[in-house]
């Protein structure tokens, strides 16, 4: 990360440089909070990999002045207190008035032989950690992905005068979304099944947004509001929030694979169902939050519906979907009050949220800051009225089918560009959050974006040149002086073709235009559609950008290699640049020439269809040896076996190989491949969720999930639906939900609701699919398993102000928990 420039020492006590070694002692309190401890762990192991010796840490309650004034060096590490300015330079003290999570590192001018590491709260001491790893010991802050290790030295040579602060950050909160995340999903999964992600990967995500000086995180596209990897967070001292459709942390995913749940996602119509399962993964969160001491949620408020789509009935006018978002967005609100955690909340201008705020129809409750978004590709949408909003949600990848999965995408200079506008603009700098997916493959376009939320003063002007300043800065970090300039214009070039053309999801997505064929031609009258000749010939078109763009830079990337320092930069060089110019290439090359073989094979040329199709193969083949060689390339070992998790589609590029091998095998007289094209289905990284909400466990298909009636009846009708763990007291299948009959006199709230005349209330469960029986009473007692049963669909008619008191019966004979609604007649 690019910082400051060092700040001038008005007095030291050091006139000549000094050796830091392994045996320094590294002084610092025990009483500093739990992440500080996390992160001074941390650095004990970069202090180990440098200096080649276990780190002597000293609490600093024990500490003397004199029992280390004959040393030649100590470490001092401490959150900034009212001594704090008296042992830094001035320079280093004014950072710190600046604000929360300032930092510096600096040898102190009144403290003899004393590295003084320091920061405003706790966050702030954790960034002035890593920023000494960084700075002074040379540790990359993205080792963790980029696989460069800690260099082993013996010693660092510290120069007296050394001064290195950093201000407060521009925007408050700066989180990592790991959206769409099959690669860590797959390649590192919970053996045990109680989060996505196991231990070790999660703490390196979670290491390595504090590294370069994230703060905040969601934790992945559809967790479970009580899955371990919350408390893993805070314990880690980072922020928890939400993404636009997961409000108040429900899983909406699993929401709509509910058959009996999903009519009841009706908020205009049956609001206690959404209003239930939002409150639960609302106290669920919090909750197990609350069990991790100065832990923060930012929560996520609106409207959307279940599949990530627009919410708004079909025919509903916009106005009265605004309405409806209105009221999700002020009930939400109020509970998140209530909630036992501080206040705070943001809403997210995503696809129809923006446009009900242009034409003034939103209703955003005071105190919510609206965020807006980017389009997926680094265009921020809405920046004309970014001057209501108070952040950003912003991708340097996505998941859409033309975007990225495996390649950086989106150039340092638009990022430069867009955050740079979006900061001028906006109301407030409060929230960020960067798409992150699945790391690896960014790890260049998330340290441009870390480094411009922190300061954008850093990468003010011309794009172009702030570009080229980046890129130089950190092609000669890890490459070295004397290659920096052959690899800026490479990467150069690599962006301006990525931005231009197709990416790898293009590729793959569109690459069963050979197996489309091949059914085309052995059914029906066994010749290739026009439709499918019309999309070869388009995808060719799409695709010549890339496959000439692209070919200069794989082959000035292959060539370059050679001239990089053998082991982890020569390793991160193959597993970034090379590999990435090879997806984009070879994807490119693969596609055009399925799309070429179509096109012969519709004209009955099986001679050229043939030699397209081996030159596909070919592609693919090139495209595996170079991601062969980036799983071997830094840290070797670490991320061996990394592809073989590219299973989400779009990209996919193994199961799209052996579609092609279907049109393959028909031109080259081989037998058919038994199991091709068996891709996997979207998301189905997450079917870990599935055990504990069944209690079965089920053997999985490739293409099948357990979260499936087909495949599992067992968990939906054993379901703990809005949780991950068993919950006898929030979860879905023990809650009784009311139905007015008559509409057009009554109306349901999430608490009850209220009547005029009389009202016909219904009484449901998704209890056994559905079948279950309620016992309720209307005179305020407690219901009891002797109470008034009310079978499905029956009536309860009411004809004055009630409170209903209902709980389900459970087959065993005992009642759920008990629910209390107030259904109000009006005068």
């Amino acid at each position: 990360m690019l910082r400051s420039a060092a700040c001038l020492v008005a007095a030291t006590l050091s006139v000549n440089a000094v050796d830091l070694t392994g045996d320094a002692p590294f002084v610092v309190r025990d009483s500093e909070a739990q992440p500080a401890q996390m992160a001074l762990r941390d650095v004990g192991l970069d202090l180990y990999k440098v200096l080649g010796f276990r780190t002597i840490f000293m609490p600093y309650e024990e500490w003397t002045p004199s029992s280390t004034a004959a040393l030649p060096l100590i470490i001092m590490a401490e959150t900034a207190n009212v001594n704090t300015s008296k042992n830094v330079p001035a320079a280093c003290a004014a950072a710190l008035r600046t604000g929360p999570e300032s930092h510096c590192v600096a040898m102190s001018p009144t403290m003899k032989n004393t590295l003084y590491i320091t920061g405003n709260t706790t966050r702030g001491l954790i960034y002035g950690l890593y920023e000494f790893a960084d700075s002074v010991l040379g540790v990359d802050p993205m080792y963790r992905f980029t696989g460069i290790q800690p260099t082993y030295k013996k010693s660092v040579s510290i120069d007296p005068s050394l001064c290195t602060v950093m201000n407060a950050p521009k925007f408050k909160f700066r989180a990592f979304f790991p959206n769409d995340e099959d690669l860590l999903s797959w390649f590192r999964r919970d053996p045990v099944g109680e989060k996505e992600w196991d231990n070790n990967m999660l703490d390196m995500y979670l290491e390595t947004l504090l590294r370069v000086k994230g703060n905040m995180v969601l934790l992945g596209t559809d967790p479970y509001p009580d899955e371990l990897s919350y408390r893993h967070a805070g314990r880690r001292g980072v922020v928890v929030t939400l993404h636009h459709y997961n409000l108040l942390g429900v899983n909406a995913r699993r929401f709509r694979e509910i058959p009996a749940l999903v009519p009841l996602y009706n908020w205009d119509a049956q609001p206690d169902v959404p209003a239930f399962v939002w409150r639960s993964s609302m106290n669920a969160l919090a909750s197990s939050m609350n069990t991790v001491p100065n832990s923060e949620v930012v929560w996520s408020v609106g409207l959307r519906g279940l599949g990530d789509s627009s919410y708004c009935p079909k025919n509903a006018s916009r106005q009265f979907c605004a309405e409806q978002m209105n009221l999700a967005m002020g009930n939400q609100t109020e509970w998140v009050k209530d909630s036992g955690m501080p206040f705070a909340a943001v809403t997210y201008m995503w696809d129809e949220a923006l446009g009900y705020l242009k034409d003034g129809l939103l209703d955003v409750p005071e105190g919510v800051r609206i965020v807006f978004s980017d389009s997926g590709n680094g265009v921020i949408g809405g920046l004309s009225d970014a001057h209501l909003g108070s952040g950003l949600y912003y991708h340097v990848m996505m998941q859409s089918g033309g975007s990225n999965s495996l390649t950086e995408m989106v150039p340092p200079n638009l990022i430069f560009d867009q955050l740079g506008k979006f900061v001028k603009a906006a109301k407030e700098t409060y929230y960020f959050v960067i798409n992150t997916s699945d790391l690896k493959p960014v790890t260049l376009g998330i340290q441009a974006v870390m480094s411009m939320v922190w300061d954008p003063s850093r990468h003010g002007g011309d794009p172009m040149t702030a570009q080229k300043a980046f890129l130089t800065e950190r092609c000669t970090r890890y490459f070295g002086s004397d290659v920096a300039s052959e690899c800026v214009s490479l990467y150069t070039t690599y962006y301006n073709v990525s931005v231009a053309g197709p990416h790898d999801q293009f590729f793959g997505w569109n690459m069963g235009i050979g197996a489309e064929a091949y059914r085309q031609l052995t059914t029906g009258n066994h010749s290739v559609y026009p439709s499918t000749v019309q999309s070869a010939q388009r995808f060719i078109a799409l695709s010549a950008p890339v496959l000439t763009g692209m070919k200069p830079v794989l082959t000035g990337a292959q060539s370059l290699a050679a001239k990089i320092p053998a082991g982890d930069p020569r390793g991160y060089f193959l597993s970034h640049l090379v590999v990435e110019a090879s997806i984009l290439y070879n994807g490119a090359l693969a596609l055009t020439s399925v799309s070429n073989s179509v096109i012969a094979l519709s004209k009955k040329d099986h001679t050229t269809a043939t030699s397209e199709i081996n030159t596909a193969m070919s592609a693919f083949d090139d495209m595996f040896a170079a991601q062969r060689d980036a799983e071997n390339g830094a840290s070797p070992g670490v991320w061996r076996g990394i592809y073989s998790a590219d299973r989400l589609p779009y990209a996919d590029f193994q199961d799209r190989r052996r579609e092609v091998i279907i049109l393959s095998n028909y031109l080259n007289n081989k037998a058919e491949l038994p199991g091709v094209a068996t891709a996997t289905t979207f998301y189905s990284f997450e079917d870990y969720q599935c055990y504990y909400v069944s209690g079965t466990e089920t053997v999985m298909a490739n293409t099948r999930s357990r979260c499936s009636a087909s495949v599992n009846p067992g968990w939906i009708e054993n379901t703990n639906f809005p949780f991950l763990f068993d919950n006898s007291e929030m979860k879905m299948n023990d809650f009784v939900y009311m139905t007015c009959v008559s509409r057009d006199r009554c109306s349901v709230g999430p608490d009850g609701g209220q009547f005029t005349q009389s009202a016909a209330i219904t009484l449901g469960t998704i209890y056994q699919s559905g079948k279950g029986t309620v016992v309720a009473t209307v005179d305020g007692t407690e219901p009891t398993k002797d109470s008034k049963k009310y079978a499905p669909g029956e009536q309860l008619t009411l004809t004055a102000t009630t409170t209903i008191k209902s709980a389900v019966l459970r087959t065993d004979g005992t009642i759920g928990p008990v629910r209390t609604a107030l259904w109000k007649k009006l005068n």
